[in-house]
């Protein structure tokens, strides 16, 4: 049986940037508004953000990395932008080149030439992260991409599909027992915060990697497991049989 490379989004396939990738998305939305709505933008922007940063001291204080913020941040975006700003899809793949831009070149390179089956596990949305794989040209090298999704009618945004949002460590989770319930010889899971660590966590034939700059805890975690700490995805692609 093949390998798989299970990958994380934000900050792992795309480079680090202030916020998600949805983030940017709607302050990119807003930006092209009136001034009313930018500034209605601002205060339901800083409710969320006020919600992330007080969800990651919680983890902090208790010492509890279960505690992530993710699932109900994007419970936020959804009842406080998605379902009334009335985005049309054609903004996502509009935006969806530019933000391909952030895949570094050697990176998609790395993808290119990888043999495993490689996958994408994240909290951003599917739709979202397929225009921007396809934008950056290696849509036929991704297996399946595992994300929460857009609720799209008449080719408008109406929020997320609610069933499942893939978040937190509980959203890696799910998408990461999927993938293994396929039988691969190998699986190895990179992502570069605490979040990632449902990729691996509970999963002892999953081989986990972090980068040199995540969270001292995530390194920590990842070689307590056997893992390794990498520079960057070319390096990780190069790794057999740990």
């Amino acid at each position: 049986m093949s390998n798989a490379r299970v990958l994380d989004c934000d900050g792992t396939i795309v480079e680090k940037v202030e916020g998600t990738l949805l983030e940017r998305l709607m302050r990119d939305f807003y930006k092209e508004q009136g001034l009313k709505r930018k500034m209605d933008f601002l205060l339901r922007y800083a409710i969320i953000k006020s919600y992330k940063s007080l969800s990651s001291s919680l983890g902090k204080i208790f010492g509890d990395d279960q505690i992530t913020g993710e699932t109900t941040s994007l419970e936020l975006f959804d009842v406080l932008m998605l379902r009334r700003v009335e985005m049309p899809f054609s903004f996502v793949e509009k935006r969806a080149k530019e933000y391909s831009k952030l895949i570094k070149p050697h990176h998609i390179d790395a993808i290119r030439q990888c043999k495993d089956d490689i996958y994408i596990v994240s909290a951003e949305p599917v739709q979202l992260l397929e225009a921007i794989v396809r934008e950056a040209g290696i849509s036929k090298n991704i297996k399946k991409i595992y994300g929460t999704k857009f609720k799209i009618e008449d080719g408008v945004i109406q929020g997320f599909e609610r069933i499942n949002l893939f978040a937190g460590i509980r959203g890696k989770h799910l998408a990461m027992a999927e993938i293994l319930s396929k039988g691969y010889s190998k699986v190895y899971a990179i992502g570069d915060s605490t979040a990632d660590m449902g990729l691996f966590h509970a999963y002892e034939e999953v081989t986990p990697f972090t980068f040199h700059d995540s969270p001292g805890e995530l390194k920590k975690y990842v070689l307590s497991r056997g893992g390794k700490v990498v520079m960057d995805l070319k390096e990780f692609f190069t790794h057999y049989n740990l």
